[in-house]
């Protein structure tokens, strides 16, 4: 009966330890939430940035597919790697920027994103955090 129960809590912990690996290792920002690099411009029509602070919501960014400078954020967000954060959060009363992904063919796959400064990354209410590319403010002035 010990073998069973022992073999249990083993097969248990190994299958605990895959999930958490898969859940919380770093991933391309890209490939998790959009779609396949490749694709990308076919799952995204446009991308609007803006600024959230105390006083006001302003527009940094909006870039249609048939813009010049689509090419540039879309090599922008393939290059952002990520990670599941646990004890880090977004703090909302600091500079903040949402990020609006929408597709005219199938206005239910936009996608809204919420980062700060810091790199700290909200999406679909699970915080990430930016490990590798450029900040949001880079990102911005690049595509300006």
């Amino acid at each position: 009966m010990k073998k069973v129960i022992l073999t249990l809590v083993g097969v248990s912990l190994c299958v605990l330890l895959v999930l958490g690996f898969s859940e919380y290792r770093t991933k391309n920002f890209v490939d998790t939430f959009i779609s396949n690099p490749d694709e990308f411009a076919e799952a995204v029509d446009s991308v609007v940035i803006w600024a959230n602070n105390d006083t006001s919501t302003t527009s940094e960014v909006i870039v249609n597919q048939v813009d010049v400078q689509f090419n540039e954020i879309q090599s922008a967000f393939s290059e952002w790697e990520m990670k599941r954060t646990i004890f880090k959060e977004l703090d909302l009363n600091r500079q903040t920027y949402g990020v609006n992904f929408t597709n005219a063919e199938n206005p239910m796959n936009s996608f809204n994103i919420l980062i700060d400064e810091d790199g700290m990354i909200n999406v679909n209410g699970y915080e990430y955090e930016l490990v590798s590319g450029s900040s949001i403010e880079e990102l911005i002035e690049r595509v300006k």
